[in-house]
């Protein structure tokens, strides 16, 4: 019968890989959508072989990169001194 070399008493496992980062979670979000849309985006993610979900995120990610928020510049209030006056 043929010798084998010993198995080691310890196991032998990979070093510790870190964790992927979690995924945001995603929360259902209702709106009314116009009843034609709807039905062309049924048959736009089939025929794209994606799904409503992932469609709808790209086009809502889209949307507010085109719309960036603008926050008004804010100013003293009045009465307010400022540095050096």
């Amino acid at each position: 019968m043929p010798k084998y070399d010993p198995v080691p008493e310890a196991p032998q496992l990979p070093a510790a890989v870190s964790p992927a980062p979690k995924p945001a979670k995603d929360k259902p979000m209702t709106t009314d959508v116009p009843e034609d849309i709807q039905q062309a985006l049924r048959l736009a993610v089939v025929l794209h072989g994606t799904t409503i979900k992932a469609a709808v995120t790209e086009a809502l990610r889209d949307w507010i990169t085109a719309h960036p928020i603008q926050l008004p510049a804010t100013q003293a209030p009045q009465g307010a001194s400022t540095p050096g006056t």
